[in-house]
């Protein structure tokens, strides 16, 4: 039943950004408050090297970050991120690397044992019981082959469906907030922040704007002539070039680019393909399924969507509880952690990280996010 498990297997790929979003977070971080000491210093030589222009860090600092997780978490950048996700999912490359992975699941000697228990379990579901009895009767002579795409073709129906998606969305944004992926995908973003590939981008963007820019001037200009005090100078920063709209932008900007999305499409067929990644998402399934409970409960959800039109109360009903789950939580921190430590992994985010930052568009974006204030 291959159609069955690719079909479970589509909200991954839709959901992806929530690993993947760092890609886009860190560009403008990079350019952002640990680069204004020395934007202060270059311009206070462009005006007059006597009179430092002084900025308040502390308080830039937190106000910036803070700016940063609104403008991340802002509708139309959800929105964004997740039409270039949609893209990315639907691509045939990522379609058949979703296949691949799948196929080599079902083949995991790890996996097995949960396997067998889960279907046999689930050949005892009435519910199933009933749809294949309905098909025979209906297809005399089919194959069982056939009649497993038929059920696969079932499911997928309602993985497809915006009452799935909303009840999806709905725990797995709790699982998302729970401490141990949070602090997974911080420490995510702080490896895709520090690759040292980037940080020379965004600094060469930054010295040409200090070239082409004349900082002190400017916010001498937005003081109504007078040279701005430290205060007065940390409150126009953000203001003028670190407000949240002008950060949502970006990120809006940065997730319609095809360069975004072709690069995070190449690193989602080649993280699928890794086995690396087959290892640790085997691991991770087993420790999590080998649960009598969790098996349970993965039955509970496949029988629900064997329903005719199940309902979005119905499907959350039965998600909530599987995705909440506390192994689910360890099993994606784990995922998560083994992009930034497993050396065979790595370099996949890292080679998504360089072909983004060098593309010509996603430049003009960084520059347009540190000049045009």
């Amino acid at each position: 039943m291959v159609s069955t498990r690719v079909a479970l297997a589509k909200p991954a790929f839709t959901r992806c950004r929530a690993l993947a979003l760092g890609l886009a977070l860190s560009l403008p971080t990079l350019g952002g408050c640990e680069k204004v000491d020395e934007l202060s210093k270059a311009a206070s030589k462009a005006a007059d090297p006597s009179a430092p222009l002084d900025i308040d860090m502390a308080q830039l600092t937190t106000q910036f970050e803070s700016r940063v997780t609104a403008a991340a978490g802002a509708p139309a950048v959800e929105q964004a991120a997740n039409a270039c996700f949609e893209k990315v999912s639907a691509d045939p490359l990522v379609g058949a690397a979703g296949e691949r992975i799948m196929s080599a699941l079902a083949q995991s000697p790890k996996l097995a044992a949960v396997g067998q228990s889960i279907i046999g379990a689930l050949g005892e579901s009435k519910q199933l019981q009933q749809i294949v009895l309905g098909l025979m009767a209906e297809n005399p002579g089919m194959s069982p082959d056939a009649i497993g795409d038929a059920v696969g073709q079932r499911i997928e129906a309602v993985t497809s469906g915006p009452a799935f998606d909303r009840a999806f969305d709905q725990s797995f944004d709790k699982v998302l907030a729970t401490p141990s992926v949070v602090a997974a995908l911080d420490g995510l973003q702080t490896a895709i922040a520090k690759n040292p590939y980037l940080v020379s981008i965004i600094r060469e963007a930054v010295e040409k704007a200090e070239t082409e820019a004349n900082w002190a001037e400017r916010l001498t200009e937005l003081n109504g002539g007078k040279r701005p005090s430290s205060s007065e100078a940390t409150a126009l920063l953000l203001d003028h070039w670190f407000t949240t709209a002008r950060l949502e932008q970006f990120y809006v900007d940065l997730f319609g680019l095809p360069a975004t999305e072709a690069q995070v499409a190449i690193a989602v067929v080649a993280l699928l393909d890794s086995p690396a990644f087959v290892g640790h998402l085997s691991d991770a399934l087993e420790s999590m399924a080998s649960d009598p409970q969790v098996q349970q409960q993965i039955v509970d959800v496949l029988n629900t969507m064997l329903l005719d039109a199940p309902s979005e109360a119905a499907l959350t009903a039965v998600l909530d509880p599987l995705l909440t789950q506390p192994a689910f939580a360890t099993a994606l921190a784990t995922l998560i952690d083994a992009l930034v430590q497993d050396p065979a992994l790595a370099p996949i985010g890292v080679a998504a990280l360089e072909g983004i930052a060098k593309d010509e568009s996603v430049g003009a974006l960084v520059n347009g996010l540190l000049m045009d204030w």
